[in-house]
């Protein structure tokens, strides 16, 4: 032994030692060095700590247990509602005043119900007294052909000349000429009142009124409302997944918080001939009245696998084409290549690689 004995500082300070040694430097560089060749371990074998990712400390790692459980995915597909059979009624003519509308949204019509009409004061004294016209010339025309008949029969019996007989048949003949003039004027003036009226021209259901306040002229070409067959009513399903719908399967179309039941048919069948490219068209298989644009969505299982193990798919990695999970083991990261069968938008089915129970984690999720 060399003899060496501290010599005490004041209080706070380093302890010197007579061999010119700082014992505790001496201590620190061993933690150095012994932390240096800690740094000199593969990545793999790192020992678990929070990393930063981007600068961002609040990062961590989120574990993940191996489950074994079923697996299933959905699909959402867009549903928009077609009307088979449609009828949109428009005045052809504009700037007059709207008389009455008779009938709301909802409301069941047949064809040839008045639905609405515009006003008509103004053809309406002329067509009164256009009739009156026509009723006397009527009366006239009769008069004048059983005057006919009497005086033809009296010429038979040569009482009276042929001439006179003449004159009432040229007579009748400008009455009946009259009257063809005034059937024309009737027909155009009658024309002219039912194109200010709107007829359904089939038996449905009301799904579209113009808005019209008091005052309100119309506008030519104008829809003012939208007659729809309601005895089948269908549904155009399209999207990315519309492979998953097929023909005969019964789903459910959501739409407005309302929920249907409905069945995909061939296009043919409903009435459709100028069907979409890639859209699946369905029948509701209850009666509903659908309004005009209405849309909906279908949720499809698109497939399932039972008692398979799984992990999310965050927790999978790809690099060159293989698939690989980091595992911890003793606290410290792992990596393992692993395969993969069915997967979900959150999910995977490991088929290779992991067992039930084991945990894996991925990096730089938000703590």
């Amino acid at each position: 032994a060399r003899g060496i004995s501290p010599a005490r500082k004041g209080k706070g300070e380093s302890v010197q030692y007579e061999d010119g040694f700082m014992r505790k430097g001496l201590v620190t560089s061993s933690l150095l060095v012994l932390l240096t060749a800690c740094s000199l371990l593969p990545p793999e074998e790192e020992p678990l700590v929070p990393a930063m990712i981007s600068g961002d400390e609040s990062a961590t790692y989120s574990v993940f247990r191996v489950t074994r459980g079923d697996l299933r995915k959905y699909v959402s597909l867009r549903a928009d509602y077609v009307p088979t059979a449609a009828q949109t009624l428009s005045f052809s003519v504009g700037g007059l005043y709207y008389a009455n509308l008779y009938f709301d949204v909802g409301d069941e019509v047949k064809a040839g119900d008045v639905m609405a009409e515009l006003d008509t004061s103004d053809l309406d004294k002329p067509l009164e007294e256009l009739n009156r016209e026509i009723a006397k010339n009527s009366v006239e025309i009769e008069n004048r052909e059983a005057l006919y008949a009497i005086d033809s029969e009296i010429e038979s019996l040569s009482i009276i000349s042929g001439q006179a007989v003449s004159v009432y048949s040229s007579r009748i003949e400008d009455l009946r000429d009259q009257a063809k003039t005034l059937d024309l004027r009737l027909k155009r003036l009658e024309a002219q009142r039912a194109l200010r009226f709107l007829t359904a021209g089939l038996d449905g259901v009301v799904t579209y009124v113009q808005s019209v306040k008091p005052g309100d002229r119309s506008e030519e070409g104008s829809g003012v409302y939208v007659i729809t067959d309601k005895t089948r009513s269908v549904f155009k399903a399209t999207g990315a997944d519309i492979e998953y719908l097929k023909l005969g399967m019964e789903v459910n179309v959501v739409s407005e918080k309302e929920t249907y039941r409905a069945r995909a048919e061939e296009y043919e069948a409903l009435g459709i001939f100028e069907p979409e490219a890639d859209a699946v068209y369905l029948e509701l298989l209850d009666e509903a009245v659908i309004k005009d644009g209405a849309y909906g969505t279908i949720d499809l299982m698109a497939g399932e696998r039972k008692d398979v193990l799984y992990i999310p798919v965050s927790a999978i990695m790809t690099v060159r084409g293989e698939k690989y999970v980091y595992l911890l083991e003793n606290n410290i990261r792992k990596t393992r290549g692993v395969l993969t069968g069915f997967e979900t938008s959150e999910y995977a089915e490991i088929t290779s690689g992991l067992s039930e129970g084991e945990e894996v984690f991925s990096e730089g999720a938000k703590s």
